[in-house]
């Protein structure tokens, strides 16, 4: 008999901490074949990854799923990849992340893109797998690469 009442209190209990942790990291997937909140010029003055002969780092991402990397304060683009994007969501505060893949002549990269919520930062995650790469971006993530850019 008192089998019976444990039961059921174990099965709501069950399911109040699902309906919990679903509310607790709830994410809106969004449809993957755009880039439109990345698209426009990035810019990371405030430090310089690679040492002191990086001026500036601009990247520019365009509509037809490529992005530019221009070094020295060039005219000309140092680089251009093509993005493949595999998972693209908004978080519950606004910030749209991208799962995606740099597609380069000597190998892929995979990142994990975070955009503010007042889209004027833009965060990054490289990883050589999509398999290091975290849900949620930090900055000090193993076996990753953080980079930062502000919208120009």
């Amino acid at each position: 008999m008192h089998s019976r009442k444990v039961v059921p209190f174990f099965v709501l209990t069950i399911g109040v901490l699902l309906l919990l942790t679903y509310c607790a990291t709830t994410k809106t997937v969004l449809p993957t074949d755009n880039i439109d909140e990345l698209i426009g010029t990035w810019i990371n003055l405030p430090y310089t990854v690679y040492g002191p002969h990086l001026k500036k780092w601009k990247c520019v991402y365009n509509a037809d799923m490529t992005v530019e990397l221009y070094t020295y304060q060039t005219d000309n683009p140092a680089l251009v990849f093509s993005i493949e994007v595999k998972e693209k969501w908004v978080d519950e505060k606004g910030a749209i992340y991208f799962k995606d893949t740099l597609i380069t002549g000597w190998g892929n990269t995979d990142r994990l893109l975070k955009i503010s919520a007042d889209r004027k930062l833009l965060e990054a995650l490289f990883a050589s797998n999509m398999k290091y790469l975290p849900t949620e971006l930090n900055p000090e993530a193993p076996y990753c690469l953080y980079l930062f850019w502000y919208r120009q």
